[in-house]
């Protein structure tokens, strides 16, 4: 197995966006499971990594509304 470097890159996406970045790599292993396709692990490890980030992104940022929101009633 090849080492890859790691980069990182900042980029900018509306909360909409994630929920379907969310919705879409959930559809593909569901695609995958319903035609029990076993895609290579150099792929689908790095995809459940992806869902697992966008799933604390989308988390952090409901907790933030609602920080915001119980601020704004004080």
């Amino acid at each position: 197995m090849k080492t890859e470097e790691v980069c990182t890159a900042t980029i900018k996406l509306t909360e909409h966006e994630i929920s379907k970045l969310i919705w879409c790599i959930k559809s593909v292993h569901n695609v995958l499971n319903a035609f029990e396709i076993e895609p290579d692990k150099d792929w689908i490890v790095p995809l459940d990594t992806i869902l697992k980030d966008m799933e604390k992104i989308s988390e952090n940022i409901k907790e933030e509304k609602t920080k915001r929101i119980n601020d704004k009633n004080k």
